[in-house]
């Protein structure tokens, strides 16, 4: 993937970006993979462009305490020999941060994206935008939820993290800042197939984020969501699930 950006003026800035991806299917016998045959299983080789608006007025940029950050952008993968991919994606992302008291900041994202055309099953577990991201589900999008559990054209979450400082100190000579981080996520697909008994979504869960002199920011997160179950008789319950994710930054 090669992205480029450019400064437009102010708080204003434009992107691109060029990627390539060579996709090879294999199932294993009694799988609802090998069972279904949705769009994709062919795999192949596709390119797929885009192009993006940004608005970022977030001090500082990497631990914001303020500000917002708007993403808007359209990507597609045309149709090449051998592939079966045809497809074009809207994406908006808003972000917004504000210092409700020293050492307390409210953070929410809201996401979207909407996809048209021919999109092969695997496509439908990304997103657009300036940094890539992948999966409805896990660490990036929706804690508490399986990665890649739900998929279909049109997908939203809603992210909300109250980052709290504790305490800070000093390791060879450098301030680390810990946050306990509660938070509330959200989440929906929808399109092609019913959304079932249970459309929404949700995980909750508490994070501990180290921040090493406001350039890195680790995090521990650990999160409640729910999974929804088919059971002998037919009845859809839904039960509770368990994630831990550790990663570098911020999920927003």
């Amino acid at each position: 993937r090669l992205t480029l950006r450019g400064e437009i003026g102010g708080p204003w800035a434009w992107f691109g970006f060029l990627a390539g991806r060579w996709s090879h299917i294999e199932t294993y016998a009694g799988s609802v993979l090998e069972a279904e045959q949705p769009l994709g299983m062919e795999g192949g080789f596709g390119v797929q462009p885009g192009l993006g608006l940004l608005y970022d007025t977030r001090e500082p940029e990497l631990t914001p305490d303020r500000g917002v950050l708007v993403e808007l952008a359209v990507r597609g993968m045309p149709k090449l020999p051998g592939a079966e991919a045809n497809w074009i994606a809207a994406f908006a992302s808003v972000r917004s941060f504000w210092t409700l008291a020293p050492g307390a900041v409210l953070g929410s994202r809201i996401t979207g994206e909407a996809m048209f055309g021919e999109v092969p099953f695997y496509d439908l577990n990304t997103w657009g935008g300036l940094i890539p991201t992948m999966g409805f589900g896990g660490s990036d999008t929706l804690r508490g939820v399986n990665f890649g559990r739900w998929r279909d054209v049109n997908k939203a979450v809603w992210n909300n993290e109250l980052r709290v400082d504790v305490f800070s100190h000093r390791v060879l000579k450098r301030e680390i800042r810990w946050q306990l981080v509660p938070f509330f996520d959200l989440g929906m697909v929808w399109g092609t197939e019913p959304v079932g008994e249970f459309p929404v979504h949700p995980g909750v869960g508490l994070g501990i984020h180290p921040i090493v002199e406001g350039t890195f920011v680790g995090r521990f997160d650990f999160a409640l969501g729910t999974e929804t179950v088919r059971e002998p008789d037919g009845t859809v319950t839904a039960e509770t699930n368990f994630g831990v994710y550790v990663v570098f930054e911020h999920m927003f």
